[in-house]
């Protein structure tokens, strides 16, 4: 059986052009990223934040998934302050988008539960703790 058909009654894969349609029906938002940045902000695929706008609209929690190794000592305010590819013809192609932190409920690492908030602090921590013994930082 299909993992998909084994999920079937407990959650739904919608495409980011239904998620305004399904938003009152969900109870919670999960969302991968690639990375979260210094002040909690999410930097994800296109469409990540039209997902976070609808959930905030509706009052759906809103959780992300990343590792810590993926959090970023960067501090973009909008989706314009990250570098987008070009095409061949010198158009740029947007890839990622910023989702402010406010919009994010709580982000789950390999560390724990944290609010967005708690972001720079599990940085910190994570850069100034001890080397493992035997080995040089």
């Amino acid at each position: 059986m299909r993992l998909k058909d084994k999920l079937h009654n407990y959650c739904r894969i919608v495409p980011d052009s239904g998620v305004s349609s399904v938003m009152n029906n969900v109870d919670f938002v999960i969302m991968g990223a690639y990375c979260v940045t210094e002040h909690g902000g999410l930097v994800h695929s296109t469409g990540s934040l039209q997902i976070a706008i609808v959930a905030a609209f509706r009052n759906v929690p809103c959780y992300v998934l990343c590792e810590t190794f993926k959090f970023a000592h960067i501090f973009p305010l909008s989706t314009d302050d990250l570098k987008q590819p070009e095409d061949g013809a010198g158009e740029v192609v947007p890839l990622v988008e910023f989702v402010p932190p406010s919009m994010i409920t709580l982000i789950f690492s390999e560390q724990g539960i944290m609010p967005p908030s708690a972001v720079a602090d599990e940085m910190f921590r994570f850069h100034t703790a001890p080397s493992a013994p035997g080995k040089r930082r």
